[in-house]
Order: structure tokens, then C-alpha cells, then sequence
């Protein structure tokens, strides 16, 4: 017999941490199927953008929060044992930006003593990863890892084959497109 699942989507809340192109898609996506969505405002903030909510508020009212923010100085361990302290402890945390965002140890930590309600981590701080990595050995019902692939669809990888192939041709013909500048 098949369980219920443990939540249903429709008037639930989900932390967005990270509002680019990807985090406007989620924040959609979620809208659609009924959720809240809380758009987090950077850590340490002293006031807030329009649309934004404070991100301690963010931590502490999301039943799931998703992370999708880049990894600069800034966010490097953003995601740590105070904050995860702060979430509700039914909370799902979900990674799918870059490894070192979340404390690894802290996570692995909260999970085990049940502190968190689980999480999903498509990304690791070291990749490929080492023995010695916290969340590898942990066989919790609750933690989802996959090795940094949540894109990896059939359609995706055609997507990333057609604009790198583009891109090659536009570089070629001296007019390169979706340039990355370095501040």
C-alpha cells in the first residue's frame, strides 16, 4: 500500500533564496500550484527591496526553501547550523545552485537529530565528491542526493548542445553572444 505524502503543495509556503531567471521560473511554478512564496532578501540586509521579505523571516516561516543564488563571498555558507536552527522543523531544504552554500556538516547534522524535516541536494561542495563528505554515508529516508543533474533531461541537454553549438558559431563569426563578465 502506498503512503500519503507527508504534504500537499497548494497553501504551503516556499522560500525562494535567489530571485534570477531560475528563482522567477520556481516562484511561477509554485504560484501555480497554489503555494505562498517568500522571496528572501539578502542575508544582513538592513532594509528591504519591494516584493522582498527579510531572509531570517524567510528561514523561519518556509515549509520548503528552495536555494538557487550563485556562490560569491556573500553566500558562501549562508546556509548554516544557526539557520537551519531558525527553519520549522517540518522544513524541506532543497539545493539546487552550488555546492558550499549550505554547511554540509550542519545539514547532516540537523537531519540526523531531526531538527530538519528533510532535503533534496543536487550539488555538493567538492565534485566530484571525496570520502569524507558528511551527507554521503547518511541513509536517511529524508535526504535526496543526486550528482549535480537536476537539469539533466533529455530536452536540456539538447537545449545546452543547440546554444553551445551557437555560441561556437557566433564566436567564430566574430559576434560572440552570452558573454560572462568577471566584476
Amino acid at each position: 500500500m502506498l503512503e500519503p505524502l507527508p504534504i500537499t503543495l497548494a497553501g504551503t509556503t516556499l522560500g525562494i533564496i535567489g530571485h534570477g531567471t531560475l528563482g522567477k521560473q520556481v516562484a511561477t511554478l509554485a504560484r501555480a500550484f497554489g503555494m505562498q512564496t517568500l522571496i528572501a532578501e539578502h542575508s544582513g540586509a538592513r532594509s528591504l527591496r519591494a516584493g522582498r521579505t527579510a531572509f531570517e523571516e524567510v528561514l523561519a516561516r518556509s515549509q520548503v526553501l528552495v536555494i538557487l543564488c550563485p556562490l560569491n563571498p556573500s553566500t558562501r555558507n549562508l546556509i548554516g547550523a544557526a539557520e537551519l536552527a531558525r527553519m520549522r522543523p517540518d522544513a524541506l531544504l532543497i539545493n539546487c545552485a552550488r555546492g558550499g552554500i549550505v554547511d554540509e556538516a550542519a545539514l547532516a547534522g540537523a537531519l540526523l537529530r531531526g531538527e530538519l524535516g528533510g532535503a533534496g541536494v543536487d550539488v555538493l561542495s567538492q565534485e566530484p565528491p571525496t570520502q569524507g563528505n558528511p551527507l554521503l554515508d547518511l541513509a536517511l529516508p529524508n535526504l535526496i542526493l543526486t550528482p549535480h543533474m537536476a537539469f539533466a533531461s533529455v530536452q536540456s541537454i539538447e537545449t545546452l548542445a543547440e546554444r553551445l553549438i551557437g555560441n561556437l558559431e557566433a564566436f567564430v563569426a566574430g559576434q560572440p553572444r552570452h558573454l560572462v563578465t568577471v566584476a
